[in-house]
C-alpha cells in the first residue's frame, strides 16, 4: 500500500466569448461543440470527470463568456498541463 495522495483539480479548459444575442444559450451550443470535436475537447471528455459549462455576462464586451471546466487528478492533470498549457 502506497501513501500516495491524489490531488484533483478544478481546470477550466476553455472560453468562449459570445457577442450581443438573445439566446446565449443556443448560441453556445455550436462553439461547444466544435471544441469538444477537437483534440483537446475529446482528451478532456476522455480523462475528466464533472464537465460542465458555465454561461455567464461579459459586461466589458456586451456580450457572454462560456467557461467549460472539469476535474483532473494526478497524472492526466500533469499531462494536461504539460500539452496545452496554461
Amino acid at each position: 500500500m502506497t501513501n500516495e495522495v491524489a490531488s484533483t483539480s478544478r481546470v477550466i479548459f476553455k472560453t468562449i466569448k459570445l457577442g450581443d444575442c438573445e439566446d446565449p444559450e443556443l448560441y453556445a451550443a455550436f462553439p461547444i461543440n466544435d471544441w469538444l470535436e477537437t483534440e483537446q475537447g475529446a482528451w478532456c471528455q476522455k480523462h475528466g470527470t464533472d464537465l460542465a459549462w458555465y454561461l455567464e455576462e461579459d459586461f466589458g464586451n456586451w456580450g457572454f463568456r462560456v467557461r467549460i471546466e472539469g476535474n483532473l487528478e494526478g497524472e492526466a492533470l500533469t499531462y494536461y498541463f504539460m500539452r496545452w498549457g496554461i
